[in-house]
């Protein structure tokens, strides 16, 4: 079993006018050798990479179906991700945010450096209110995107799950995808 590299391009859910926003997606699909035996005999037989006209989903349906869910899961997850970062954005959780500063000071490395100094009020006493109305607003402000887009795409989509309560709801019959042979099994055809 070998990864191949499968990249698509996929709608971003923006349309002006008659013109759609779409954008290039990545990801993986694991076949065995004599699948891909199997697809480079095909593409030579047939003498073109187009899976509707190699007739893939008649000839070899157990290949056609596992090409389509690889690509159908590449698609939801790009629509999955685009949607949680709109939800961020629009501020669309429910959660709490002093949890969620408290949770990434403990767990994610987030401090806040004052000086004691900038926060006494004019009798010298430490002002705990604007303290924590400045770090709150370090967090959100300079610290806590940084943070996510630091994750890998899997972190990212189990941050905003797990500790920002994001919910995402994805029709998976509006997802729109091509199914398309892996270009380095097209290279091993030497067919272009």
């Amino acid at each position: 079993m070998a990864l191949y590299d499968i990249s698509n391009t996929n709608f971003q859910g923006i349309q002006h006018g008659n013109h759609e926003m779409y954008g290039y997606i990545f990801g993986k699909i694991e076949l065995s050798d004599e699948e891909v035996i199997s697809i480079v005999n095909l593409i030579k037989e047939k003498g073109t990479t187009n899976i509707k006209e190699m007739d893939l989903e008649n000839i070899n349906p157990d290949i056609f179906r596992k090409l389509h869910q690889a690509y159908h899961k590449m698609a939801y997850d790009s629509e999955e991700y685009e949607w949680l970062w709109n939800g961020y954005y629009e501020g669309a959780y429910e959660y709490d945010p002093f949890e969620l500063m408290e949770y990434c000071e403990n767990e994610c490395g987030f401090t806040f450096e004052a000086e004691e100094d900038d926060y006494l009020d004019e009798d010298g006493e430490f002002d705990e209110d604007t303290y924590e109305e400045d770090k709150m607003d370090a967090f959100f402000s300079e610290w806590l995107e940084p943070y996510i887009e630091s994750l890998d795409h899997s972190d990212q989509k189990e941050f905003f799950y797990t500790k920002m309560n994001a919910e995402v709801s994805i029709d998976e019959d509006d997802l729109r995808y091509e199914v398309l042979i892996p270009e380095t099994i097209i290279k091993m055809a030497k067919i272009n």
